[in-house]
C-alpha cells in the first residue's frame, strides 16, 4: 500500500512539474503583450472619448461586479474573467474565438504576470461592451444617461455596473431586470461598496 502511495505521489509531482514547465515556457515565449497597442474601441456614439479612472465610483462598481478579486494564491492560477477579456483583445486575427483555449489561457497568464492590476483594469474599463454600441464606461454613461460618469448617482452607477454581464439583454423585461439587479447588488455588497439598505426595488 505504501509503495502504491509513493508511486502515485511521484506521478502527480512529475505531472505537475511538467505542466508548470510547459506553461511557463509557453507564456515566456509568446509575443510580448503591449497594452497600449490593444485595438482601440469603436468611436462612441455620443462622441465621448475621455480617459478612464479606476477610482471613479462607476468604475469601482463595474470591477466589483465583474469579479475583480485578484487571486490570493501565487501564480500560476486560473486568471479571472477581467484578465481573460483583455488578453483576448491582445490576440491578433484570427478572432479569439477561433484560437485554441490553451493559447488564450497562456495569454491571460502572461498578462497577469507582467502587468500591474491597475493597467489591466484600465484596459478593461476602456473597452468593455455595454450595449447600444457603447464601449467603455465613460461612453456608456453618455449613451444611457447623457452625462459624464462622474455625475451619475448611485442608482445609475448600479445600472451601468450590471450591463457588461449581459449587454444585449432586453432591457424592459421586468422579471429579467429584477433578477439581474439582485445579482448586481449582491456583488456590490460583497465588496462593501453599498449598504444593506439598498434594495432591489
Amino acid at each position: 500500500m505504501s509503495r502504491l502511495l509513493v508511486i502515485m505521489t511521484m506521478s502527480l509531482l512529475l505531472f505537475g512539474g511538467a505542466t508548470f514547465a510547459s506553461g511557463w515556457y509557453l507564456v515566456r515565449n509568446l509575443p510580448t503583450i503591449a497594452l497600449d497597442a490593444l485595438p482601440a474601441p469603436p468611436p462612441c456614439p455620443a462622441g465621448i472619448q475621455a480617459p478612464v479612472d479606476v477610482n471613479d465610483r462607476v468604475a469601482r462598481f463595474i470591477l466589483a461586479v465583474e469579479g475583480n478579486s485578484p487571486p490570493s494564491l501565487p501564480w500560476p492560477v486560473p486568471p479571472d474573467q477581467l484578465t481573460r477579456y483583455v488578453a483576448d483583445l491582445s490576440i491578433p486575427e484570427p478572432a479569439p474565438e477561433r484560437r485554441s483555449y490553451l493559447s488564450r489561457l497562456a495569454r491571460a497568464l502572461q498578462l497577469g504576470l507582467f502587468f500591474r492590476r491597475s493597467e489591466i483594469e484600465s484596459a478593461f474599463l476602456a473597452r468593455v461592451y455595454f450595449g447600444k454600441a457603447a464601449f467603455g464606461y465613460r461612453c456608456a454613461a453618455q449613451v444611457y444617461f447623457g452625462k459624464a460618469a462622474s455625475e451619475l448617482n448611485q442608482e445609475e452607477a448600479i445600472f451601468l455596473a450590471g450591463l457588461p454581464k449581459a449587454p444585449n439583454r432586453n432591457i424592459g423585461d421586468t422579471s429579467a431586470d429584477e433578477a439581474h439587479r439582485r445579482k448586481t447588488l449582491a456583488s456590490l455588497r460583497r465588496h462593501g461598496l453599498i449598504g444593506e439598505a439598498t434594495t432591489s426595488n
